[in-house]
């Protein structure tokens, strides 16, 4: 296929799912995250892909430690622990509930309309980070998401996982995944 110009990934269903992995990985711009999407939706392979959405409910459900943990190191850590069998399913079930879940949706605040009624995994979850409009698991006020970038005349505005407090960061001096993603961003994100 190289020789007709085209482009194709076919040679990773020969792979390992390690092999495949570790072939995707060393490219530019592909992170687990994506990596693990191409096993688990192309290549039909078990493989625990952390989004955003499973991210957040791995740290409510305390699966990895909330302060500290990563997405990448969700993902190693999930990728151990989770059934094969059950790494595709769980996926989307922590996908779906990420996204509709009146309290646990990235932007949902006590004082938002929806939150009365209540989250079928309420009694499983300890809810962490800055909430909109209301307060996090340490009683801190927050309006802002947590880890996000606003660009700014060559500058990034970050805000802090500690505080809300915003600093000026100029872009080169980004290193860390969670304010610099290293793989491509999914439309689920």
């Amino acid at each position: 296929r190289a020789e007709s110009n085209v482009l194709s990934l076919d040679h990773l269903h020969l792979l390992s799912n390690d092999e495949a992995f570790a072939q995707l990985v060393k490219y530019p711009g592909i992170g687990p995250k994506t990596a693990s999407c191409v096993l688990l939706f192309c290549l039909q392979r078990p493989s625990f892909a952390v989004d955003t959405h499973v991210f957040r409910l791995c740290k409510y459900l305390r699966w990895v430690p909330p302060d500290k943990a990563t997405r990448n190191s969700t993902y190693a850590h999930c990728e151990v622990r989770v059934p094969d069998d059950l790494k595709y399913p769980l996926h989307q079930l922590l996908i779906r509930h990420g996204k509709s879940c009146p309290r646990c949706r990235a932007a949902t605040g006590e004082g938002g309309g929806s939150w009365k009624d209540g989250c079928p995994i309420d009694h499983l979850v300890t809810r962490t980070g800055a909430r909109k409009g209301g307060v996090d698991g340490a009683g801190k006020k927050g309006k802002a998401k947590n880890g996000k970038a606003k660009k700014e005349k060559g500058k990034k505005r970050v805000v802090s996982e500690e505080s809300s407090e915003l600093s000026d960061v100029a872009s080169e001096d980004l290193t860390s995944e969670e304010e610099a993603p290293s793989d491509l961003e999914m439309e689920d994100d």
